[in-house]
């Protein structure tokens, strides 16, 4: 059985871009398609829309900061490279990310 609430705690905790369900399996010593079959079924989602949604949480909370560059974002979290991180968040956000600045800027959190 698979404790899900330690595996997101491990997920929170090493919390990167590169983060992928072999390294996760291995430090659980379970079949990566085991692992993610129990957490789909508790969290009717897979480990990787998890940790993409961690990680969008993440560059939300850092350009609600503000004064923070992309490429410096991209950094913190562990992307290969720049062009990864834009590409990777134009398919999460659903718009570059000039433009989901410019919505975090305009309407900032209360």
């Amino acid at each position: 059985m698979v404790d899900v609430d330690r595996l997101k705690e491990f997920i929170r905790k090493n919390l990167r871009a590169t983060l992928g369900l072999k390294e996760i399996s291995t430090a659980f010593g379970k079949d990566p398609g085991d692992l993610d079959r129990a957490f789909r079924s508790v969290e009717e989602m897979t480990i990787k829309n998890y940790i993409d949604i961690k990680l969008k949480e993440k560059v939300q909370q850092r350009l609600a900061d503000g004064g923070v560059k992309g490429y410096q974002i991209a950094r913190e979290l562990g992307f290969y490279s720049e062009q990864s991180f834009y590409r990777w968040s134009k398919r999460v956000f659903g718009s570059s990310f000039s433009e989901l600045r410019r919505r975090i800027h305009d309407h900032p959190k209360d």
